[in-house]
């Protein structure tokens, strides 16, 4: 996986986000889908609402993307930066592994082949949500894991 990380983040060295998020790859994606991915990783507060500490989106015109920019709030306390990135991350997945996709037009997305309308649904309801927040603490603890056999 190509990283790049844009900006810095007041808790965290880059280092220590690339290599979580590396961690977080080798649990989501296969090693040959990850060798396509490029990601950008832009620590910044004036790219996001308020409200929002991050997002991922993907930025090549795919059916399968594999060039993704994941945005998060740099001031964020180290746990939760890498709680959010891991999060993201699986995201990332969703779009890379063609499970999930955002229509361009109106509110609508696609996961695992079912159309939802975002509008119509509680944020906490919808599936690939319901993915991200259930796989996010996981992903972290094995990135804390992967620290401590070093």
């Amino acid at each position: 996986m190509l990283i790049e990380i844009k900006g810095k983040a007041k808790h965290l060295k880059k280092k220590d986000i690339r290599k979580a998020v590396e961690t977080f790859a080798g649990y989501l994606l296969s090693d040959k889908l990850s060798s396509c991915v490029e990601l950008k990783i832009i620590l910044s507060k004036k790219h996001l609402s308020k409200g929002i500490d991050g997002y991922c989106d993907w930025m090549d015109n795919s059916k399968s993307p594999r060039m993704f920019e994941i945005v998060v709030r740099p001031s964020l306390k180290a746990e939760d930066l890498l709680q959010l990135l891991a999060h993201e991350m699986v995201h990332l997945k969703q779009f890379a592994k063609n499970e999930l996709f955002d229509y361009s037009c109106g509110s609508k997305s696609r996961f695992n082949g079912k159309v939802y309308n975002r509008d119509k649904l509680d944020y906490w309801f919808l599936p690939w949500e319901i993915e991200a927040y259930g796989r996010e603490r996981g992903l972290y603890i094995k990135y804390l894991d992967s620290r401590k056999d070093k």
